[in-house]
């Protein structure tokens, strides 16, 4: 049962990755005159695991299009 401070996320799950990189060096390789950014760091959201990258998970799954649907009628069962 969720408390004042956490929120059920409903839907599908989202498009970004739970392991990324980012924070990239942009350099320039003199022979053949391209430009080129090599990350630095790599993140990890809460609980990733480098054999399981997915997006954010929602806590109960169901088509978008009656996400909101769902939601309301979650709602009024409380």
């Amino acid at each position: 049962m969720p408390n004042a401070t956490s929120a059920t996320i409903i839907g599908e799950e989202t498009g970004g990755m739970s392991v990324s990189y980012g924070d990239k060096l942009w350099y320039h390789l003199p022979v053949s005159d391209l430009e080129c950014g090599i990350s630095f760091k790599r993140f990890w959201h809460l609980n990733a695991d480098e054999d399981d990258i997915h997006g954010a998970m929602p806590d109960v799954t169901v088509p978008a299009s009656v996400a909101l649907d769902k939601a309301l009628s979650m709602i009024k069962r409380k």
